[in-house]
């Protein structure tokens, strides 16, 4: 590399490079990366995080721009993680337009973060509509008549909703 001052190695910087271990979960992970993340998942709702499956997720606006907003990770199995939106937002848009999101986790009180990057898929009619028979109906009216990601016309409009 031109301009690159190479570094001399003398024997202190032998002895640090001795001293790194490298844990065996970094070699072979132990367990299924989900199965991680769902303990992980368990261990924040038992140390009281209030949102413990919060997770930011990161698509890609028409530009190509990434948007980031909050959902619910709703399950974790060895196909991916599991959440549900409506289709007709500028999120499903955007997921319908290109698949490819990332997503991350944030748990204060344990002090660990997990980022997961993959692409979505869409869900069987029926495993929406299990889980939408199993919210609150006040939470499915409030789904209903949401429009979300929809400009608002007015302050008057806001105001009178």
């Amino acid at each position: 590399m031109t301009g690159c001052k190479q570094r001399s190695t003398s024997s202190r910087d032998a002895r640090v490079g001795e001293l790194m271990i490298i844990p065996d979960y970094a070699v072979q992970a132990p367990e299924h990366p989900s199965t991680w993340l769902q303990r992980w998942l368990d261990e924040a709702k038992a140390s009281g995080e209030l949102n413990h499956t919060a997770m930011a997720l990161s698509s890609l606006d028409s530009s190509g721009a990434p948007r980031t907003r909050f959902v619910l990770c709703k399950g974790v199995n060895r196909d991916g993680l599991r959440f549900f939106t409506n289709l007709e937002s500028d999120k499903g848009a955007e997921l319908e337009r290109d698949p490819r999101v990332s997503v991350a986790f944030y748990w204060s009180i344990l002090k660990r973060q997990v980022r997961v990057e993959g692409t979505v898929c869409l869900l069987s009619d029926d495993e929406a509509d299990q889980y939408f028979a199993s919210r609150s109906r006040l939470s499915n009216i409030g789904a209903w008549a949401s429009q979300q990601s929809r400009p608002i016309a007015s302050r008057e409009e806001l105001e009178a909703a």
